[in-house]
C-alpha cells in the first residue's frame, strides 16, 4: 500500500467533488444562451467527473499493487528528473504572466509579459530540446546518412 498515492487521491476526489457541485447547473434546462447551448458549467462538470473517475482508479490501484522495495525518489537522477519537469514549467507560467508590481505611483516592470503563444512556443522548444533531445537526435541521424553515403 502507498498511503501518499492515496490521500493525495482522496483530496483530488474531494476536489472533484466540490467541483461537480458548484456546476450542478449544467443540468438546468435554461444552461446556454442559445438553443442548443450547453452552457459555461458543463465542461467543468464533466472535467471534474473524469478527475475524480481517474482518482479512484489511482487509488484502488495503489491499494492493491504491491509496493517495490525501494522508493520511488532514490538518488539524485530521480530528483533531477522531477526538476526538469518542474523548473520549465515555473519558468512557463512566469513567462506568460511576466514579473511586475504596482505601487500608489508606478508600475515597476521587472519581466514583461510574453503572452501565451510565444511562452508556448519556447517551453515546446525547450521541452523538445532539452528532455527529448530532439536536436541531438536530428543531428545524429543525419551524421550516420553522411557515413554511410
Amino acid at each position: 500500500m502507498r498511503p501518499y498515492q492515496v490521500a493525495t487521491a482522496a483530496v483530488i476526489v474531494l476536489i472533484a467533488a466540490v467541483a461537480m457541485f458548484d456546476s450542478r447547473a449544467a443540468f438546468s434546462p435554461s444552461a446556454g444562451t442559445a438553443p442548443g447551448d450547453v452552457g459555461a458549467r458543463w465542461y467543468p462538470f464533466w472535467a471534474a467527473g473524469i478527475m475524480g473517475v481517474a482518482s479512484v482508479v489511482v487509488a484502488y490501484r495503489a491499494l492493491t499493487t504491491p509496493q517495490g522495495d525501494e522508493g520511488a525518489f532514490e538518488g539524485s537522477r530521480s530528483l533531477f528528473a522531477v526538476l526538469k519537469l518542474a523548473v520549465p514549467m515555473l519558468i512557463y507560467a512566469v513567462l506568460i504572466a511576466g514579473i511586475k508590481w504596482r505601487t500608489t505611483d508606478f508600475t515597476y516592470t521587472v519581466l514583461p509579459s510574453f503572452g501565451f503563444y510565444l511562452s508556448t512556443a519556447l517551453y515546446m522548444g525547450l521541452f523538445a530540446w532539452w528532455l527529448g533531445r530532439y536536436v541531438a537526435a536530428r543531428e545524429s541521424s543525419a551524421n550516420e546518412s553522411r557515413r554511410s553515403s
